[in-house]
């Protein structure tokens, strides 16, 4: 279990909850080999609008879009809150994390995402409101990517778990529709080490490598 104490139950803002999903997100049949058809292993949950939600789901191969909803009907149900790195936003995103783990039970938020705005520093305010967050959860700041503005989403590479991550100044220029950005596959890899940790329960397609925790528990008792 995990070792983080969950904060006390606090009265939160309505106006900044989620709404639980209707329906199901995810209705595809799976096709060996194809990884578009495999469900998702982790939800990308927008604190706000213009988070950045389907731009990440669709860079990492694993994670799922649940737009401004809990995933509340799907088989794996682990979230990652993600928020604009500006004082409005990251409130919400508080707001959000909060009604995550105390309000929805049937999810488990193992972080938040902080996506930079503009390139350079943050300001000391924001920097203060990422500190409120980081003793809830795991806080994850994701870099300024000027080339994101400049592809259409459906045209962006993507990354799979166990893909090589070129970090050398020739492998940072290649377009990203060509591959991820570092700093993307390297969010990648972590949440997926996080998702794949003892506390939490997901199932894994086995054509992704990995062995999944559920089968390992299972095998335990």
């Amino acid at each position: 279990m995990s070792d983080r104490v969950l904060p006390r139950v606090i009265a939160l803002n309505e106006d900044f909850l989620l709404d639980k999903a209707a329906n199901r997100l995810w209705d595809s049949e799976v096709i060996a080999d194809d990884t578009s058809t495999f469900a998702p292993l982790w939800w990308f949950v927008g604190a706000h609008g213009g988070a950045g939600t389907t731009t990440l789901a669709t860079l990492l191969a694993p994670a799922g879009d649940a737009g401004h909803s809990w995933p509340v009907h799907e088989e794996n149900r682990v979230c990652v809150v993600v928020a604009k790195a500006s004082v409005p936003s990251l409130e919400k995103a508080h707001q959000v994390l909060l009604q995550g783990q105390q309000q929805v039970e049937t999810v488990d938020v193992i972080g938040v995402v902080v996506v930079a705005e503009t390139p350079g520093k943050y300001p000391n305010l924001v920097k203060n409101k990422i500190d409120v967050l980081r003793p809830l959860t795991t806080v994850w700041e994701l870099e300024y990517l000027s080339d994101l503005r400049l592809v259409e989403v459906d045209k962006l590479a993507m990354w799979l778990p166990g893909d090589v991550v070129d970090t050398t100044r020739r492998g940072r220029k290649v377009s990203v529709i060509e591959r991820v950005p570092v700093s993307v596959a390297r969010l990648g890899e972590e949440i997926v080490a996080a998702v794949l940790g003892d506390d939490f329960m997901v199932d894994v397609p086995s054509e992704l490598g990995f062995s999944s925790n559920k089968e390992d528990k299972e095998g335990e008792e």
